[in-house]
């Protein structure tokens, strides 16, 4: 389920996430899905200030070419696993929902 957003069209995406989220084993029904962007993140992080993960420093003018960078090149050079190079996005958001 982790990268169902294939569609442009949010209701078309978030159809195809609820689906994927069955088959993979959800037994809840889902209330409802909410969307996030890299430009709300980076608007959080104007209000925390710079967050570190792994080492590598985020804030609100690096955060989407750095985390970019990250899940497209960065791991392998960090001996992270392709299925893992997204756990990242995680441990930010963490940090960020402790923050705030």
């Amino acid at each position: 389920m982790r990268d169902c957003n294939w569609s442009p069209d949010f209701p078309t995406a978030v159809d195809q996430c609820e689906e994927l989220y069955k088959l993979e084993g959800g037994e809840n029904n889902l209330d409802g899905t909410i969307a996030v962007t890299p430009e709300f993140i980076a608007s959080l992080l104007k209000v925390t200030g710079s967050i570190e993960v792994a080492g590598i420093e985020f804030n609100e003018e690096n955060l989407v070419d750095t985390l970019q960078y990250q899940v497209e090149q960065g791991y392998l050079r960090q001996g992270i696993s392709d299925s893992e190079r997204k756990e990242i996005i995680g441990k930010l958001s963490q940090k960020i929902l402790e923050k705030v």
